[in-house]
């Protein structure tokens, strides 16, 4: 566990865990204090329901369970768990759907407010693809409803 150097707050509480806030809030507040709590679910874990969901492929054809905007929330909270940034291409990609068809269904997550592109600041050609606070906190939310279930 690391340690903070100077004077410590009574009204912030911080665990060694991932961080992740708690839905208090904007500002995180919860009768005068932040409070910091670990997030329902962990990158690995969800790194490996997406393997899971991928390895029915072998087993099924994988036309039957095509849900890509399942896939690409996943694969998004997976990334926004782990703090990295994750582009267009690769989320597309981890859809398991052709390209345009992704797009389609990339294109449907940002106009419900679940997912937002940025550009590159370094190579104009380029967009990453992230979590709205929105869709990080449905995630959450979900993760949180269904952990006995989906873990």
């Amino acid at each position: 566990m690391s340690h903070l150097s100077g004077a410590s707050s009574p009204d912030l509480q911080v665990s060694a865990d991932p961080i992740a806030f708690d839905d208090c809030g904007e500002s995180g507040a919860r009768n005068g204090k932040m409070h910091i709590s670990r997030p329902p679910v962990q990158p690995g874990q969800i790194e490996k329901i997406i393997d899971a969901r991928r390895l029915r492929a072998s087993f099924f054809d994988s036309d039957l369970f095509a849900d890509p905007a399942w896939d690409m929330l996943l694969d998004l909270y997976r990334a926004h768990l782990a703090q990295q940034r994750i582009c267009v291409t690769s989320v597309c990609f981890g859809a398991g759907v052709p390209v345009s068809t992704a797009l389609r269904w990339l294109n449907a997550l940002e106009q419900r407010n679940l997912a937002k592109r940025s550009q590159d600041p370094l190579d104009g050609r380029r967009f990453f693809v992230a979590l709205t606070d929105e869709g990080a906190s449905a995630m959450a939310k979900y993760f949180s409803a269904t952990k006995p279930l989906a873990i």
